[in-house]
């Protein structure tokens, strides 16, 4: 039941903001609910990897999560200030910009 209650919500929306932490490495559902999404809008592929550290450690994924971009931290303080896009690393355009024109 709960699975399917999560896959029904996952088909309404557009874009995965997978929120990666030491915990989620640990998730028996984080791992299940991006695979789920990434077959689901698959070619597309409308996933962003957000990794949530503690300031003094830096950020190593599971190599899996290497197919997706990711959110580029450093832009993370100028976009609240500035109101701007959040940019993402690998990606031609920012997080904005393709999650609307999806």
């Amino acid at each position: 039941a709960t699975a399917e209650k999560i896959r029904g919500r996952m088909r309404q929306c557009r874009t995965l903001l997978y929120l990666h932490s030491a915990n989620a490495t640990k998730s028996k559902w984080c791992p299940w609910e991006l695979g789920y999404f990434d077959a689901f809008t698959h070619p597309s592929r409308r996933v962003f990897i957000f990794p949530v550290t503690a300031a003094d450690r830096s950020y190593t994924s599971q190599e899996y999560l290497n197919l997706y971009d990711t959110v580029d931290m450093a832009s993370i303080g100028v976009a609240t200030r500035r109101r701007d896009d959040i940019r993402v690393k690998g990606a031609d355009s920012s997080f904005r910009a393709w999650s609307v024109a999806a």
